[in-house]
Order: C-alpha cells, then sequence, then structure tokens
C-alpha cells in the first residue's frame, strides 16, 4: 500500500522541517510544491528527502495543490495525503486517519477541523452538513483513495481545488466521509488571509461546487 503526502508551500522555511520530520514515518513519499518561495523552503523539502517542484511563478495554494496531486498519481499511490506546511495538522492523528479511510472504504476522508478562521467556512459548514451530511469539504487535510484517484487528472473547472474533488465524489455517489481532528496553531501568518476577498471566494467556491461539479 503505497501513501503520498502534498504539501503545498511558500515562504514556510519556519514550520516545514518540523512538518516533515513529524509525518515521513508514515508516507512512503512526501511531495512539496514549492509556490515561488523567497526564503529556504526549497533547500528543507530536498534536504529532508521530498519530492520538490519548483513553480517558475507563484501560482497560488490552489493550482500548487493541483500540480502536487497530478504529480501524486503518477507515483501510482493507494492513498494520497493534502497537509498545510503551517504545522496546523495534526501529524499523529495521521495513522487512525488512514485506518480509518481503508477499514471504511472510502474515496475521501475529509478531516473535520475543531472550529473555523473565517465566517464564510463557518456558515459553508453548515450548508454542508445540512446537504451532505458532511461538516468541513474546505479542510487543507484530505485523503484520497480508490475512486476518487481517478477523478484527479480530470481537469478542475474552478479554484479551491480539493474542495471541487470533494464535490465531485460527492455528486458522483463516492464513499466521502468525515475524521474530526484538532488544529493547532499555525506557525506564521496565513496567505490567504481572512479579508472579505478571502469570504467572498470560499462562498463563490461552495456555490459554484452546488452546480458545476454535477
Amino acid at each position: 500500500m503505497s501513501k503520498v503526502a502534498v504539501i503545498p508551500a511558500y515562504n514556510e522555511s519556519a514550520s516545514l522541517k518540523s512538518v516533515i520530520e513529524s509525518i515521513s514515518q508514515y508516507f512512503d513519499h512526501i511531495i512539496v510544491i514549492d509556490d515561488c518561495s523567497s526564503d529556504d523552503t526549497f533547500s528543507i523539502a530536498s534536504d529532508k528527502g521530498c519530492i520538490v517542484h519548483s513553480n517558475s511563478r507563484n501560482l497560488g495554494y490552489d493550482r500548487s495543490i493541483l500540480i502536487g496531486l497530478k504529480l501524486a498519481i503518477k507515483l501510482s499511490p493507494s492513498i494520497i495525503m493534502t497537509l498545510d506546511a503551517d504545522g496546523q495538522h495534526p501529524a499523529t492523528s495521521i495513522p487512525l486517519i488512514i485506518q480509518h479511510a481503508f477499514s471504511r472504504n472510502c474515496d475521501v476522508l475529509l478531516c473535520s477541523r475543531n472550529k473555523f478562521p473565517r465566517f464564510s467556512e463557518t456558515l459553508s459548514s453548515y450548508l454542508s452538513r445540512l446537504i451532505y451530511n458532511c461538516p468541513d469539504l474546505f479542510t487543507g487535510m484530505k485523503c484520497y483513495c480508490r475512486r476518487s484517484l481517478e477523478l484527479i487528472p480530470s481537469p478542475c473547472l474552478w479554484d479551491s481545488v480539493g474542495t471541487y474533488y470533494a464535490f465531485l465524489s460527492l455528486n458522483r455517489s463516492l464513499t466521502v466521509e468525515s475524521f474530526s481532528i484538532t488544529c493547532s496553531k499555525r506557525v506564521g501568518s496565513s496567505r490567504f488571509g481572512s479579508s472579505m476577498r478571502s469570504e467572498f471566494k470560499i462562498l463563490k467556491a461552495f456555490c459554484f461546487g452546488l452546480f458545476r461539479a454535477l
């Protein structure tokens, strides 16, 4: 059973080393997408033996995730897990998450956060729980396995790549489940931010997901 982790990273040298060290025992390969960082992100990931792809220009979180997923697919994995590079996601929960995904024959396992940093995510959580019984479609910590792996090479029609594939899986009646996680405080500041623009982008992604992933 081959397991691959995908980590998008932009100027995450303060946390990336510890993140890689904390998860390396659980994965056969770790792919780091260096989104044109100006710090030591590339050298840290390289020194730790990761597969590193450097974007020639800053493409943003979502396009970096998509690049990482497509690289991971080439390794013929049994499971792909996406994680953030900021240290929020609980590494110690990874064995339980993977065990749950396989014991339940999940196609997608969404690691549902215990709290949301933005109002738009709180609202989206309420709506997705109501419609799909999934409390957190926007989590950065997701597992793709079984039939969902076949969806990844398909073109992503809008931003919020991970959320798009989650919607696509739900609307194609794949097995999508949630696993509760407790997030730590991130190291550094979020590049996604908490502005009104960020709030609008999340709500827009949720609305697009209801219709365009059909």
